[in-house]
């Protein structure tokens, strides 16, 4: 089951994921690159990370929605080391099968379950209808 969830990037689809997860009940760890993107969100009961790590440490889920491939990888990098045990991460930007794979791999060696999960669907992201392509291996069942 998912408690805690960070969303990594705040942009127009992860600001919106982020505020359906919160309205869902789920604790959510935010951080944004630029992190005044992050303040507003405070005062309505988010925790703002200072870092994509310490997101990442606070919860047992993440969810990227970065700007692209070379964003994730960074994050990625600097964020996995301070994982907790059973964590998932699900990468949801737009990065292309290669990416996808190079981040699965690095999850894998990091002890981390990994789900590759697209969204379709642009317009009114916060009325919760995205649909998301979700593939991954056990123990990422629990998603």
């Amino acid at each position: 089951m998912i408690d805690k969830v960070a969303v990594l990037g705040l942009g127009t689809m992860g600001g919106a994921m982020a505020e359906r997860l919160h309205a869902a009940g789920l604790e959510v760890w935010l951080w944004n690159r630029t992190a005044s993107r992050a303040e507003p969100f405070r005062a309505r009961g988010f925790h703002v990370a200072d870092s994509a790590a310490d997101a990442v440490a606070a919860v047992d889920t993440v969810v990227t929605m970065l700007f692209d491939a070379d964003a994730v990888r960074s994050v990625m990098t600097q964020a996995l080391p301070a994982h907790g045990d059973g964590l998932i991460w699900m990468q949801s930007s737009t990065v292309g099968t290669v990416a996808a794979r190079e981040f699965a791999t690095m999850a894998e060696q990091a002890g981390v379950g990994f789900v590759d999960a697209p969204m379709l669907g642009t317009k009114d992201p916060a009325a919760g209808t995205l649909t998301e392509l979700v593939a991954g291996r056990p123990p990422t069942s629990r998603l």
